[in-house]
């Protein structure tokens, strides 16, 4: 196999979360010059057949592909060999390619070890914060490991996230921030959304929750907000992607139940036209109950002109820098996010201009343009490095004329 492209994007699942829609957004930037690995197969083939980017889909071993971030050291030991027999495959595909771009943490741990093996630089987007509110201690210490030794780049995408790699022991020279970019022309669309699987609930308000459903993502925290405003309904737009996940879904669905609450609760699912459900509510509330390396939700949600509510944590903070952007309320505390819908119900010129004020941040700050501008900056930085370090070892292998 032979190809032209200068860079090799990995991820490892191929189910369409945050970090997957950013490596959409960022291959849309220069298609021609991208190909991506995929570690499994799944729905994201289907996207990037859509805009024509090459996909080689080569599953990891079922061993390694049922790793979590919470597996343990004897656990992983175990899956040594296929471990060693993917690093030499996936080191086979890296020869054709100038240069490896790992877009989460598992493809980073694999994928350096094979760039190592191919002599090709690799940069590491790492997605998420670093802590044992989301990984095991095991993973903390190999990815930063790994990270000082064997990563040309790091791009974290906040400063939060750059904080907890270093307070890991990171002690890398180049982690650069680069914030996620959304395309802003859907959210800003007038047209009232149509066809929606939602009832007609009349006057009474209606709060989206967005993202995967996940224990961290913190979804349950509205329940005991529905009971207390019993006018209020929302909707979850999001599915369960891993097993984890799906054990919370049930854990949800059930409790939704067992308060009596499912006229009051809707279930979208994933949904790739997101906007109109933006478009649709009245606010937008972040519940995650652990450090959010990013947001992407919260963005969307300012890009919608949707007075947005989210947990000031993690990297959440970086994005809501005033109150007339939009309100935190401290992780968990359902008595501080009730306040804080309430006042906006109660407020809606108040909601209104904060909308607007939500959206001029976003549309400044994170518009699609400047992450992808960024991000092959940094590609090309990293060429032309390799390039002229490639250059200078042909040089020091010619023969010396005496």
């Amino acid at each position: 196999m032979k190809t032209q492209r200068d860079v090799l994007f990995v991820t490892h699942t191929a189910r369409p979360g945050g970090a997957e829609l950013y490596l959409l957004d960022a291959l849309k930037g220069a298609p021609n010059r991208s190909a991506v690995l995929l570690l499994e197969e799944g729905p994201l083939q289907t996207l990037l057949n859509e805009y024509a980017i090459p996909a080689y889909v080569k599953p990891l071993p079922s061993g390694l592909a049922s790793i979590t971030r919470s597996g343990h050291l004897w656990q992983e030991v175990l899956h040594i060999p296929g471990l060693i027999k993917t690093v030499y495959r996936m080191a086979r595909l890296f020869r054709h390619f100038r240069v490896i771009y790992a877009n989460s943490q598992k493809a980073f741990i694999l994928g350096s070890m094979a760039a190592r093996l191919a002599h090709r630089p690799i940069l590491w987007n790492l997605h998420d914060i670093l802590t044992e509110a989301h990984f095991s201690r095991w993973h903390i210490r190999v990815a930063t490991w790994l990270s000082n030794h064997l990563a040309t780049r790091i791009i974290v995408n906040s400063r939060a996230s750059r904080k907890a790699l270093r307070d890991a022991g990171s002690t890398h020279p180049y982690i650069e921030v680069v914030y996620n970019g959304i395309d802003p022309e859907p959210f800003l669309r007038t047209t009232p959304p149509h066809q929606l699987p939602l009832p007609h609930l009349g006057t009474h308000p209606l709060v989206g929750v967005f993202g995967r459903l996940a224990p961290w993502k913190g979804q349950h925290i509205m329940l005991p907000v529905l009971e207390a405003l019993p006018h209020l309904h929302v909707v979850f737009v999001g599915d369960a992607l891993f097993p984890e996940d799906r054990r919370y879904a049930t854990f949800l669905k059930e409790e939704v139940r067992r308060r009596g609450l499912e006229d009051r609760v809707h279930w979208a699912g994933f949904q790739r036209d997101i906007h109109r459900y933006y478009h649709r509510v009245d606010m937008v509330v972040h519940t995650s109950i652990a450090p959010e390396p990013f947001g992407r939700v919260v963005v969307e949600g300012m890009l919608a002109g949707k007075p947005t509510i989210a947990a000031a944590d993690g990297g959440i903070p970086e994005l809501l820098t005033a109150d007339s952007e939009g309100l935190l309320y401290q992780p968990g505390n359902t008595e501080q996010l009730i306040g804080h819908i309430k006042m906006l119900l109660t407020h809606p010129d108040v909601a209104q201009r904060m909308g607007m004020q939500g959206r001029k941040r976003a549309l400044r700050q994170f518009h699609v343009d400047h992450m992808r501008k960024a991000i092959w900056q940094h590609i090309d930085e990293v060429l032309t490095l390799s390039s002229s370090h490639m250059h200078d070892l042909s040089r020091a292998e010619q023969p010396v004329n005496v």
